[in-house]
This record gives C-alpha cells, sequence and structure tokens, in this order.
C-alpha cells in the first residue's frame, strides 16, 4: 500500500510512455504483455490479469463503492472539499513480479498511488489474501489525499494515517502486526518507518502508528487542522 519509491520517480515518464504503447496501440506486444481497458464512472482500469466477466465486473463494483466510501468520509471530516476531478486510471498487472519491476516495491506491497494512478498487484492475488477491497480504498483515499494536497506532497505520515482511517483495515494490519512497538519521537520516525522497504513488520508499524496519529487528532476535532496540513494552510 501507499506511495511509490521516490527512486521510481525518474523512470516515471519512461514508463507512462511505456503505459500508452501497451494501452493505446498494443501493436508488436506479445499477447502476455497486452493491457485491456475498462470504464465506470469514476475510474479507467487497464489490466494485464485476464479477469472473467464476473471478476470484472465485481471489481468494477467494488471501485464505484470505494469512491462512495471513501468521498463520504471525507465529507464528514472536510465538508465540501474538492477532491474530485478525471476518472482514476487503475492499472493492474498481470502477475506480482511486473508489479515489483515496475513500481520498485517489496513482493508484499499490495499497490501504490503515483501521479493520480493507481498500480495494484493482480487483483486474485490481492483476493486470496482477503485484502482486495481495503486496498482499493486505501489508495483510492490516497489520490484524494493528493488532489486535496495540490501540487504539494502531503505528509507521509498523514495521508497514510488518513488512508489507514478511511479504508477500515485498522484491525487487520495491527491483526498482522509483529514484533516489538518501535519507540518513535515524532513524525520524521513514523515516515522512516512508512518508507522502509526492507522490514514488513516495520512497515506494517508505521501505518498502525500514523493510523493512531491521525485518530488522535480526528477525536480531539481536529479536522481543520488536519486539511491545513494537507492544503498547506491554503
Amino acid at each position: 500500500m501507499g506511495f511509490c519509491m521516490k527512486k521510481w520517480r525518474p523512470l516515471f515518464t519512461a514508463i507512462l510512455f511505456f503505459f500508452v504503447l501497451l494501452l493505446f496501440t498494443n501493436t508488436g506486444f506479445p499477447e502476455e504483455l497486452r493491457f485491456k481497458s475498462a470504464h465506470t464512472k469514476h475510474f479507467t482500469l487497464h489490466f494485464a490479469e485476464a479477469l472473467t466477466t464476473a471478476e470484472l465486473g465485481a471489481l468494477k463494483k467494488d471501485l464505484e463503492e470505494a469512491h462512495s466510501d471513501i468521498s463520504r468520509g471525507l465529507f464528514e471530516l472536510f465538508g465540501d472539499a474538492d477532491f474530485y476531478g478525471r476518472p482514476i486510471d487503475i492499472v493492474i498487472f498481470k502477475t506480482t513480479g511486473d508489479f515489483t519491476s515496475t513500481t520498485g516495491l517489496p513482493w508484499w506491497s499490495a499497490s501504490c498511488a503515483k501521479g493520480g494512478s493507481i498500480y495494484l498487484q493482480p487483483a486474485r492475488t490481492l483476493k486470496s489474501r482477503g485484502i482486495l477491497s481495503e486496498v482499493i480504498r486505501h489508495e483510492v483515499a490516497l489520490v484524494f489525499i493528493k488532489r486535496l494536497s495540490g501540487d504539494d506532497e502531503p505528509p507521509v505520515w498523514l495521508a497514510e494515517g488518513l488512508a489507514v482511517y478511511l479504508s477500515g483495515e485498522i484491525d487487520r494490519l495491527k491483526a498482522r502486526t509483529v514484533g516489538e512497538r518501535p519507540k518513535v519521537s515524532g513524525p520524521g520516525d513514523i515516515d522512516s518507518l512508512l518508507l522502509d522497504r526492507g522490514d514488513i513488520d516495520k512497515n506494517r508499524w508505521g501505518y498502525v502508528l500514523a493510523y493512531e496519529a491521525v485518530r488522535e487528532m480526528i477525536d480531539k476535532g481536529k479536522g481543520e487542522e488536519i486539511l491545513r496540513l494537507l492544503t498547506g494552510g491554503r
């Protein structure tokens, strides 16, 4: 889950060009590399995975429900904030290897949001792990949060903690988080955990601690303060 690795940024233009070739021409590429497209009201899907009609229909339904749920959650926190816009691009890879080699993320990272688009491991893989719906909601939340932040990158701990809060995945995260609770002295330490791609347990602790920090602000009625931090005071 979460933002893609910073080291991916220099490759972003090349990757976009690669996807343009795949998505809009597909000419000259082997069958296994070809992406198909589908649309819903709020999403454009690009998928290399061989989804059945039923699987694709269920995925579309889940995406639209996520859009509605996250929109409602943000409205309850911030009122009529401007986080809508063009349809969100969803890129679903055929294999975990395709996902990791493109994003630079480890195999246990389910997804990431970058440039207003969402990149997912194969839907069947995520569904078999029991996390597909939560992952979709987490990443939709991150896209909306980025739109609220405008040109500025939102604080990592705040964006990820808010995404966990909105997605409803905290119980699962806590159940799967093991090891000693890290000692942190502030948001910077939480960011370090969230950006740790070498230790899955530290990374999961980062999400839990980010959620707790955001939840504390929400419980204290600091929705306006969260919005100020996201928007840089605009």
